[in-house]
């Protein structure tokens, strides 16, 4: 009884911290019918996919990495931009012109008289200005600046999706270990439902014998307060299912005070997997060599960049203005003008060959954790698998065990009840079975979950 406790315990604490730990909460109610009250482990998975919070910010982060890729491209495109302004002006400048007034005194060829000097004024312009103005703008070469730029939007959006991909990997797993968690303790409260039931019946025969006057009052006094050490055992599991259940609740967003039922049970599937075909399918499908391949690629474009920014660049422009007063003319008229023009900025104090050295500091960057990630991968699923192997023969040694320990308990208890055996044997023998479906049943757990994690490791 003492050793099943400790598993109990020790359950109640790693599902505590499940639930403390938990980053859920979300402000929407769940969309889940109500009616809904039996999941299986696939109904687990697919509502915390559908509602789990990383997964929904992973699944946005595609979104906004797909409107990057929309503005990257619009650099291929021409820009163009209209402006209009008026402007009224308080005082127009003038020009003033003195001239002298000559007037011919007779006709044509005669003598012409000076009759003085006259001022003239000449505005140099209007008081209101009206100025409209379309200008249009097209790169033709920019040393690959313009596809680099879309080559790391691309990389971002494929970037992007890998981050979801390893999201719903998370939370699948997340969400097998909560629900072969509420299993386990389901297990260890039937185990402990049966002990008092057990326990129940050698009460009464332990009374029965006691009347008899085959067994003392002691005898009949240790069974009841085993009786009462199981039925506390008893609590303790069932409390420990509640916990196991809010965990998993917490991770697919159930409604407030749901009553969900899960079903299914801890069950053995042996597989045969060697180390060689688990790393091989983990290089094809872990979503974080991905990443780093796609990292490495964005830096290698940020690289082109950078070495580009000291090339020239050739771009095309034109601009149509539509104003009035047009020059000295109080009327609307238009101009326009086009041009080539090729831009080279020779030297920029040294900051490109900085970022140059920075990129090429970040693919060795990559380089290493990308090697540091393979040794990784290949360790944890050599001990994932000998954990497997580990497990599973522990589940062989102890489904036999189980079967052996209840055999004995109903010998024992044949023998308690014809006087052959004490109640320190009947005692001892049915410690021996809870023990051995406790460790059966943990054995079980380990199995499933040492599963879980190969599948994850494997990126599946």
């Amino acid at each position: 009884m003492g050793r099943r406790s400790s598993v109990i315990v020790l359950v109640l604490t790693l599902l505590t911290s499940a639930v403390m730990g938990a980053s859920v909460g979300w402000s929407e109610v769940p969309t889940v019918s109500d009616t809904l009250k039996v999941l299986s482990l696939e109904d687990c998975i697919a509502i915390a996919l559908e509602r789990n919070q990383s997964v929904q910010i992973a699944k946005a982060r595609i979104d906004e990495a797909s409107e990057k890729r929309r503005e990257a491209f619009g650099s291929y495109l021409p820009s163009a931009s209209a402006i209009f302004s008026y402007t009224r002006l308080s005082e127009v400048p003038t020009l003033d012109m003195t001239t002298m007034l000559l007037e011919p005194e007779g006709g044509v060829g005669s003598l012409v008289r000076f009759y003085g000097f006259d001022t003239f004024h000449y505005k140099m312009g209007e008081e209101n200005n009206y100025k409209l103005s379309i200008s249009v703008s097209q790169p033709i070469f920019t040393w690959g600046r313009i596809r680099s730029q879309n080559r790391i939007a691309l990389l971002e959006w494929e970037l992007a999706q890998e981050q979801y991909r390893q999201a719903r990997l998370d939370i699948t797993f997340a969400v097998k270990q909560a629900f072969y968690s509420v299993l386990l303790t389901r297990e260890f409260r039937y185990i402990a439902e049966e002990a008092v039931r057990a326990i129940e019946r050698h009460y009464e025969v332990a009374q029965a014998l006691y009347e008899e006057g085959k067994v003392s009052a002691l005898d009949v006094s240790r069974v009841k307060v085993q009786l009462v050490n199981a039925r506390t055992q008893e609590i303790k599991a069932a409390n420990a299912v509640k916990l196991a259940l809010k965990a998993l609740y917490n991770l697919i967003d159930a409604p407030e005070g749901a009553d969900w039922q899960i079903r299914g049970e801890l069950s053995f599937e042996p597989i045969i997997m060697t180390v060689e075909v688990a790393f091989q399918e983990a290089l094809e499908n872990r979503p974080e060599l991905r990443e780093l391949a796609l990292r490495r690629g964005i830096v290698d474009e940020l690289l082109r960049l950078a070495r580009a920014e000291t090339k020239p660049t050739l771009a095309f422009a034109a601009s149509y203005d539509y104003s009035r007063p047009f020059y000295f003319s109080d009327d609307w008229k238009g101009s326009w003008n086009a041009g080539l023009y090729l831009s080279f900025p020779f030297f920029k104090g040294f900051s490109d060959k900085a970022r140059v050295s920075q990129a090429q500091s970040q693919l060795k960057q990559i380089e290493l954790a990308d090697e540091q990630l393979r040794m990784g991968m290949r360790l944890e699923i050599e001990k994932i698998l000998l954990s497997l192997e580990e497990a599973a023969e522990r589940v062989a040694a102890q489904q036999e065990n189980v079967e052996v320990a209840r055999q004995n308990l109903e010998i024992i208890q044949k023998r308690y009840q014809e006087g052959l055996a004490s109640d320190l044997d009947v005692t001892d023998t049915r410690l021996g079975l809870t023990q051995a479906e406790t460790e059966y049943a943990q054995a079980l757990f380990d199995y499933v979950i040492a599963l879980a994690e190969l599948e994850r490791a494997i990126g599946r």
